[in-house]
C-alpha cells in the first residue's frame, strides 16, 4: 500500500511520519519513505531520518526543488522504481510506502497520477 501525507505547510505531516517511523521501529515492518519538498534543502527529510536514527525499519528517498503533483510528477514514479529496485535487491518488499508532499502540493492531482498509471498498466503499481 501507499499512503500519502499532504496537507498545509504546518498540518502535521513531518509529525505523522516520525509516528509512522516509531511504530514500525522493532516492528518487523520495512516502510520505503519519499519526502518531497519544494526547497534544494529537504528540510523534512532530514528532520524524519533523524528521528529514525540508526533505524532499519525505513529507506529514505527526497525529491527536491519542485512538487510531485506538476513540475516533478515524472520523479515520483522514477523514485517509487527506485525504491522498488533496491527492495527487490535486498531481498525484501516493503510493508508500506509513505509519501509526504510539499505543503503546497494538491493532494488530488497526485491521486490522478496513480490511476493514470494504473489504467496504463505500469507494472509498479502490481
Amino acid at each position: 500500500p501507499v499512503t500519502l501525507l499532504s496537507g498545509f505547510l504546518g498540518a502535521g505531516k513531518t509529525t505523522l511520519l516520525k509516528h509512522l517511523l516509531q511504530s514500525a521501529d522493532g516492528s518487523g515492518q520495512k516502510l520505503g519513505v519519499i519526502v518531497n519538498d519544494m526547497a534544494s534543502v529537504n528540510v523534512d527529510a532530514k528532520l524524519a531520518r533523524l528521528d529514525a536514527g540508526e533505524s532499519d525499519a525505513a529507506e529514505f528517498v527526497e525529491i527536491g526543488d519542485g512538487c510531485i503533483c506538476c513540475s516533478q510528477t515524472d520523479e515520483l514514479f522514477t523514485t517509487l522504481a527506485q525504491l522498488a529496485a533496491v527492495s527487490n535487491a535486498r531481498g525484501y518488499r516493503y510493508s508500506h510506502i509513505v509519501i509526504e508532499a510539499t505543503g503546497i502540493a494538491e493532494p488530488r492531482a497526485i491521486r490522478d497520477q496513480f490511476q493514470d498509471a494504473q489504467a496504463a498498466g505500469v507494472p509498479l503499481l502490481e
